[in-house]
């Protein structure tokens, strides 16, 4: 991974991923018209903001960390997704979805904590 350039390996992986998602569309999915301008906007998003940059700021980060360290931080996704959800959408936010998030976030702490006290 270190000897990786990460942006030949994103532009490659996101191409034959477009081509495949593209043929198998095409052979079965049905189409009821063109899509909109917020399709458009939300498929750029998701390709430049979720697929290009996530990426490439995870694979700068595994040249510094190991893949151990790091992993944890995965399960800040969600709660990303309620924050964001709340604050862009205005989704209500319910007792248990909070409190599930503070049980999220308090295992991330726990184990980043006991992670640096090892060391």
């Amino acid at each position: 991974m270190a000897r990786t350039e990460v942006s030949k390996l994103l532009l490659w992986s996101n191409l034959q991923a477009t081509a495949l998602f593209l043929t198998y569309s095409l052979l079965f999915e049905t189409y009821r018209g063109l899509p909109g301008v917020s399709a458009w906007l939300g498929l750029l998003y998701q390709g430049l903001v979720v697929a290009g940059f996530c990426f490439l700021c995870w694979t700068a980060l595994l040249r510094r960390f190991r893949a151990s360290e790091l992993a944890v931080f995965t399960f800040a996704q969600p709660l990303c997704g309620v924050v964001f959800g709340s604050l862009l959408r205005g989704d209500q936010l319910s007792l248990w979805l909070g409190a599930g998030s503070l049980l999220v976030a308090a295992g991330i702490l726990l184990v980043t904590w006991s992670d640096r006290r090892k060391n």
